[in-house]
């Protein structure tokens, strides 16, 4: 009778640390899960994201090659706005090309009259050359970024170049997509002048 007894608080034991043992496993299943999602998530944010046509509300046209959804962009400080830019080609030369997005960053332009942002807003694209055949569309997710210093304009005074903190103030932002001769060109084709570009509106707030 001992000998049963015994037995069984043995087999409760047991049973204790096996409860244990899994519940710390399944936290740290969850915890590598959520390890390896948010490395995967940063790894994507480097690249933008070819989408489905069928994903795309504002298609782009032969006479508006460029579109953008949203076309005017709100974001917060220290946040990010995923988008939408497609392109239609509409030409029957080319079949290579390159996106660029260019940002409103060039301080020599920047006075009381007209500041501009210094800096703390990113674009997440890729530069890549793509291959679009005529009348055909691609779009991609492009992720716009907001630090905490994208409210600050530099603004050129009596006494050099500073920043100020302000808000609410748009940034264009021009969007370019341009021929290349081959998949292995990096820049616009100096012999060909095919460039379709669309310029987009985007206000960071506090």
């Amino acid at each position: 009778m001992k000998l049963f007894v015994r037995n069984k608080k043995g087999s409760l034991s047991l049973s204790m640390e096996a409860i244990v043992i899994l519940i710390l496993a399944v936290v740290m299943l969850g915890l590598g899960l959520t390890f390896v999602r948010k490395i995967f998530q940063d790894i994507g944010g480097n690249v933008d994201e070819v989408l489905d046509i069928s994903q795309v509300t504002d298609m782009p046209t032969a006479e508006r090659q460029i579109t953008m959804t949203p076309n005017d962009l709100v974001i917060k400080q220290k946040d990010n706005k995923e988008t939408t830019l497609a392109f239609y080609n509409p030409s029957p030369n080319n079949k290579y090309w390159i996106k660029k997005i260019r940002t409103p960053y060039d301080d020599e332009d920047c006075s009381f009259a007209d500041p501009c942002y210094s800096g703390g807003i990113s674009v997440l694209y890729s530069k890549q050359v793509f291959t679009l055949e005529k009348d055909d569309v691609q779009a991609w997710e492009v992720t716009f970024q907001a630090d905490k210093n994208a409210v600050q304009l530099v603004m050129e005074g009596i006494g050099g170049t500073y920043t100020t903190a302000t808000a609410e103030v748009p940034a264009l932002f021009t969007i370019e997509i341009c021929a290349v001769d081959t998949v292995d060109d990096e820049e616009c084709s100096t012999d060909n002048e095919e460039i379709y570009q669309k310029e987009i509106s985007l206000t960071v707030k506090k």
